[in-house]
């Protein structure tokens, strides 16, 4: 009896493993089930996200090779921009260097013909120094000649004064030849001193016509001798150191011409006489 119970525990326990043996193998097909469909959608995702990590790759590639396209137009635009920069430069430095020999060749030429125009102008200054001396002893030969014109002219006004002293003491048909002779040499000086200013009126003009012709002449020589580069600095000087000289002179010959036309109208004013033809 014992034994017969024993088995049938035995079998109720074998029964019931058996019949939890099969709700485990259930559990785990189910199990097994579910975790296939897992692995299935997690392949699917995977999938999806290598597709779409795939298409952001491909677009990030093509935007890096836009970027770098670009880039590359860039630099090679910059570099040609900076090779015709280059080129030019080089261009001109070249044109510089050429203008700078010419500029030192002109330089030099300018202090040769700097230094001849010195020297001419030292001729020119020379030529009118002697100019002056010239008009200056002109002016002293003049001045000699109105001197021997005043010693006649008072030689005539003594001789008038005899000859008035004479007939004003004496009646007047007691007038002797000698007299009358005196009268006649009288009106030949005074002819003579009338000729003698118009002549030194005419000198001193000619004078300063002559003067200022030869200052005009070596002006001219000087203007066509020196180089146009240096002229019109050059030529300003000249002109104005020669018009000073010449005005100076100018200022002389009108004084003497003054002093002269002075001295007629002293004769005209206190001596009329002696101006009156015979």
């Amino acid at each position: 009896m014992r034994q017969m119970e024993a088995k049938m525990d035995s079998m109720t326990s074998q029964a019931a493993a058996v019949s939890n043996a099969d709700g485990l193998a259930g559990r785990l097909r189910e199990e097994n089930t579910r975790l296939c469909a897992s692995v299935v959608m997690l392949e699917e995702r995977i999938k999806e996200i290598e597709a779409r990590h795939q298409r952001d790759l491909e677009s990030e590639r093509s935007h890096l090779d836009a970027l770098m396209a670009r880039s590359k137009r860039t630099y090679e635009a910059e570099i040609e921009n900076l090779r015709a920069r280059c080129q030019k430069l080089e261009a001109d430095l070249s044109e510089a260097t050429i203008n700078l020999g010419k500029t030192k060749v002109e330089l030099d030429s300018a202090r040769a013909e700097g230094k001849r125009t010195s020297e001419a102008l030292l001729d020119a200054q020379d030529k009118i120094n002697s100019l002056t001396d010239q008009i200056s002893s002109r002016s002293n030969a003049e001045s000699w000649e109105l001197q021997k014109a005043i010693a006649d002219r008072d030689s005539a006004l003594n001789a008038l004064k005899e000859v008035n002293s004479a007939v004003g003491n004496g009646p007047r048909g007691s007038i002797s030849m000698d007299t009358v002779a005196r009268l006649e040499e009288m009106q030949q000086i005074i002819h003579r001193l009338k000729e003698d200013n118009k002549n030194l009126t005419k000198q001193v003009r000619d004078a300063q016509e002559e003067s200022w012709f030869n200052n005009l002449r070596d002006g001219q020589k000087l203007l066509y001798e020196t180089d146009s580069t240096l002229e019109a600095e050059m030529d300003m000087l000249t002109k104005e150191e020669v018009v000073k000289l010449l005005t100076q002179e100018k200022h002389t010959n009108n004084q003497l011409r003054a002093y002269l036309n002075t001295l007629l109208e002293k004769i005209m004013l206190n001596y009329p006489e002696l101006l009156e033809t015979k």
